[in-house]
C-alpha cells in the first residue's frame, strides 16, 4: 500500500470451548503506522469464530510490523500475532 493509504488486515478468533469467551485486543505498532481495530473487545460464542479487521495506514515508506495481543477478559495474555505492512511511495 502507498504512504497515506489504508490497508486492511484480518484476524479470526476461534472458540472451541463450550462457554462464551471474551477477548480484549491490543495493538503494538511503531509510530510510523496508525492501526485501527474494528473491535477492541470481541465476544465469541461457544463453538464459533469471529473475524476482526485492522485498518493500517503508514506515514513513511518501508516494511513495518505490528503485533496484535489477544488478552482474556481478565487481561491475561493468551496469544499474539505479528503482521507486516509494506508501505511504498
Amino acid at each position: 500500500m502507498a504512504v497515506g493509504e489504508k490497508g486492511e488486515f484480518q484476524l479470526t478468533l476461534v472458540n472451541t470451548g463450550n462457554v462464551v469467551r471474551i477477548y480484549q485486543l491490543e495493538v503494538d505498532a511503531p509510530v510510523s503506522l496508525n492501526v485501527e481495530l474494528s473491535d477492541n473487545l470481541v465476544v465469541v460464542p461457544a463453538g464459533s469464530s469471529r473475524t476482526v479487521s485492522f485498518f493500517v495506514e503508514g506515514s513513511e515508506k518501508g516494511s513495518n510490523s505490528f503485533t496484535v495481543k489477544i488478552n482474556s477478559d481478565t487481561g491475561e495474555l493468551l496469544d499474539s500475532k505479528t503482521f507486516r505492512a509494506n508501505i511504498e511511495e
